[in-house]
């Protein structure tokens, strides 16, 4: 509900400022004028506002129950995938919206001039672009095809079509890497809660993304990929931990964790079975940072079976919640992190992504390991002799026959919680390997591939409903989309 309301106040925002811009041509009695709205927009406001959606993307509960993350303790039907449709109107309706907005205020000389208190108008637009495309990124990777290209025209047309999915890559591509170039050293953003108007933030962060967007096309476009790859590569990425890229939480209600404000009154998920097995297999020293110990007094670190139909035989005290550290009021959520670049930049060495045209083994195990030691630190477990040995390890160790399970395989530890971003990876290398749990809802017993539309979508834009089914596929969440190939 808090995160409903929040996404609807920055629509308002969005729909308050389109309004009041617009100016009047007619003459209102002084009371019929409110004096708290002013004819020039703010587009400040606007950007704090959309950028608040940020966490949205990497926090979402259903996510890390694909990704198998976690298991619910409680009520179960999420990790079974009873959710079918799911609905991406507040991502259009908020944030996206905003940031439209932004861009038009800034575009149009009719109110370009009014709204330089945000900044210069070239640096308002390149961050509103580069966000712009990281949530379309984030909705093409759940949907598939998806309104791009006539979406957020509001009025002017409320049935937009469905785009495909390699299209709105290509595109995203290319704005990802205009709005880059498109920082013009003057004043910069005002409102910015994310990267504090550091126009070269917001490039690294521009080029990390491509990067791994690049990645994205290993199978569905491996020759689009690698251009792509290489241009964000050579543009420059980010591959420490001091540039990583994370959402900094409060210590207040109005700004706080949304993992905090689950555990307030609940405890309805705890680390997996499947993934804390496999920490286990590996002694990998996040555990701790990843979960607590049960506080029925069990030593030892207890995961909850995935899928299950019914959990009342587990005490919530038996199973080991979310570490305590990862769900504290003021805990960040890490956007795009240095570990998730290094491992994509170890895979792109194994599949030849490089200068050479051909796998660098020695490049692809140096990145490797870079990877795994960058999210050693990031959870603040890091030190030589324990890296040492958990790098010797035999399932841990580079080898290039099974590269790029491993680096999968650790590319899934370091995105915990990260939900979305593990299972696309999943859909898009097979590993993890992963089972459904033993109740799977889905028609064919499998964890889902997509997810479904919207039921809007039906029931007020159906002509174009039915041509992207006819496209791509049955509205189900085992029909592959075009970035999942097997």
């Amino acid at each position: 509900m808090k995160k409903t309301i929040k996404t609807l106040k920055v629509a308002t925002w969005a729909l308050a400022l389109t309004l009041v811009g617009t100016g009047c041509t007619k003459k209102f009695d002084d009371a019929n004028t409110n004096p708290y709205l002013t004819d020039t927009p703010v587009t400040s406001n606007l950007l704090t506002g959309a950028l608040r959606s940020v966490p949205s993307v990497t926090n979402s509960t259903l996510g890390a129950l694909y990704a198998q993350h976690i298991s619910d303790v409680q009520y179960t039907d999420g990790g079974r995938f009873i959710d079918i449709n799911v609905a991406y109107t507040d991502f259009y309706r908020g944030p996206l919206l905003s940031f439209q907005k932004i861009i038009e205020f800034n575009t149009n000389p009719a109110t370009a001039g009014t709204v330089l208190d945000g900044g210069s108008n070239a640096n308002q637009i390149a961050v509103a672009r580069i966000m712009r495309a990281f949530f379309f990124f984030h909705i093409t990777n759940r949907w598939g095809d998806i309104p791009y290209t006539e979406a957020l025209k509001q009025g002017d047309n409320l049935t937009p079509k469905f785009d495909k999915q390699a299209d709105i890559y290509a595109d995203l591509f290319k704005e990802l890497k205009e709005a880059a170039n498109q920082f013009d050293g003057g004043k910069a953003v005002v409102g910015d809660i994310f990267l504090s108007g550091n126009a070269a933030r917001w490039k690294l962060f521009a080029n990390s993304l491509r990067l791994v967007m690049a990645l994205r096309l290993s199978k569905a476009d491996p020759a689009k990929g690698k251009a792509e790859f290489l241009d964000a590569k050579n543009a420059g990425v980010i591959t420490t931990n001091a540039a990583t890229f994370k959402y900094n939480h409060l210590s207040e209600t109005a700004n706080q964790s949304a993992w905090y404000d689950r555990y307030l009154t609940r405890f309805d998920f705890a680390i997996s079975l499947p993934f804390l097995t496999y920490l286990k297999s590996v002694n990998d020293p996040r555990i701790p940072v990843f979960a607590d110990k049960p506080t029925n007094g069990n030593a030892d670190y207890v995961g909850m079976p995935y899928g299950l139909a019914n959990t009342s035989g587990i005490a919530n005290n038996s199973v080991s919640f979310i570490g305590i550290n990862l769900r504290r009021q003021n805990s960040p959520e890490y956007t795009l992190s240095a570990a998730h670049v290094l491992f994509t930049l170890a895979e792109g060495e194994k599949l030849g992504w490089n200068a050479g045209n051909a796998a660098n083994d020695a490049a692809a195990a140096q990145y490797y390991l870079d990877g795994i030691k960058a999210s050693m630190e990031q959870y603040g477990v890091f030190n030589a002799t324990t890296y040492a040995t958990y790098i010797a390890q035999p399932e841990v160790a580079y080898t290039p026959a099974d590269a790029v399970r491993k680096i999968s395989y650790q590319r899934w530890i370091a995105l915990y919680l990260n939900g979305y971003e593990a299972w696309n990876e999943w859909r898009r290398t097979n590993y993890p390997t992963l089972s459904p749990g033993p109740a799977p809802y889905t028609t064919d017993g499998q964890i889902p591939r997509r997810q479904g539309y919207t039921t809007l979508e039906r029931d007020l834009n159906l002509n174009n409903y039915n041509a992207v089914l006819a496209s791509q596929g049955p509205d189900a969440v085992n029909t592959k989309i075009w970035i999942d190939k097997p």
